[in-house]
């Protein structure tokens, strides 16, 4: 209900109430309504991540090349890393990179723990050598870099040096080899399982056993 006031040239006149009807929507135009908006966002939210995409993949080109601009000559992989075993039973057998080598491995390849990051090599205090395996591999591979190091180069000699773009030594996992052998007929008859129960059973006795064979021993002489 709303009040309309009226006026005319001498005054007031009095007041109107009109009863005004509310306004509807029809379900019509509300399902169009929804049935636009889901045929057009997919297309929205598609061409924005198009868009944000080209846009982090321009700043990321542009990062890298600033980034190569300023470790030249060195490699723009980043710092020599190097192979370690990784963690578990589970995964102990495989090889990758990891976070820096030793001081023992640089003391063994004759570079000093202060200048190594200055070369583009990778140093981590807190790792420890647990096989000699692992202690000669990385030595190498020290070796190898510091042999293809520029060293003391003029500027000039260095305006000619090409920067390696990419992984510099990757590590190269080598693919086991199977060794076929013709079954025999001992290994058709040995019984693995009942061998595996053997040997526990064994293990479990080993201390009563040796306990009495003391005893034993102990009344002999008597």
């Amino acid at each position: 209900m709303r009040s309309i006031t009226i006026f005319n040239s001498n005054g007031f006149l009095g007041s109107i109430n009109v009863k005004v009807a509310a306004r509807h929507i029809s379900y019509r135009t509300v399902f169009l309504t929804i049935l636009a908006l889901a045929f057009l966002l997919p297309f929205i939210f598609i061409l924005t991540a198009l868009v944000t995409h080209e846009g982090v993949n321009k700043c990321s080109s542009l990062a890298r090349q600033k980034k190569a601009v300023k470790i030249f000559p060195r490699p723009t992989a980043g710092p020599l890393r190097p192979i370690v075993q990784c963690q578990t039973l589970k995964y102990n057998m495989k090889s990758r990179a990891g976070r820096g080598f030793t001081l023992e491995e640089l003391k063994a390849a004759g570079i000093p723990k202060k200048l190594a990051p200055t070369i583009g090599i990778a140093v981590d205090h807190r790792r420890k050598n647990r096989s000699l395996e692992g202690l000669q591999a990385n030595v190498q591979r020290l070796k190898t870099y510091k042999a293809k190091l520029a060293g003391d180069s003029a500027p000039e000699e260095l305006t000619t040096t090409t920067q390696v773009q990419g992984p510099y030594m990757p590590i190269v996992h080598e693919k086991p080899t199977v060794e076929l052998v013709k079954v025999t007929d001992e290994m058709k008859s040995f019984r693995a399982y009942a061998k595996l129960r053997v040997e526990r059973m064994n293990q479990r006795q080993v201390g009563a056993r040796l306990k009495k064979a003391a005893e034993a021993e102990k009344e002999e002489k008597k």
